[in-house]
């Protein structure tokens, strides 16, 4: 019975995280990105460059899934694909201006998202659930 509680409790938190994200982006006028491209602009904002599949094991996506959300980042103009010139078989995923002009937001956001998660803990239990969370995940 625990394990499902806990199972519940996860989906709960995912679901209220996305919500939460959305509105924040909403109310700073963002929307045509979605808390699933999160992973991806994360990822591109410390590894700048990256193939597909170097994002798809640093995000923990698959890379068809990478595939589909690259190219909808790619049309709302935040992200291009460049001919690697390590390798012209590979190709790479770039943040364009636009893109990395998020990322001020984005870490602000991203704050919110932690204060909104950690509102009716105390600064003890937040680092204990941290922690916990990191052990579930196997992280």
């Amino acid at each position: 019975m625990a394990i499902n509680f806990i199972a519940q409790s996860a989906g709960r938190i995912v679901a209220h995280a996305n919500r939460f994200l959305v509105s924040e982006l909403r109310r700073r006028g963002v929307t045509d990105i979605v808390p699933s491209h999160g992973d991806i602009l994360n990822y591109l904002l410390r590894h700048d460059g990256a193939t597909s599949t170097d994002i798809a094991v640093g995000s923990h996506r698959t890379k068809p899934t990478v595939t589909v959300l690259v190219d909808k980042l790619i049309a709302a103009g935040y992200v291009e694909r460049r001919r690697s010139t390590k390798d012209r078989r590979e190709t790479e995923v770039w943040l364009t201006e636009k893109g990395r002009a998020l990322e001020p937001m984005f870490y602000e956001v991203s704050e919110a998202l932690s204060e909104e998660m950690a509102r009716n803990l105390t600064p003890e239990e937040t680092q204990t659930l941290e922690l916990l969370l990191k052990k579930a995940a196997g992280a």
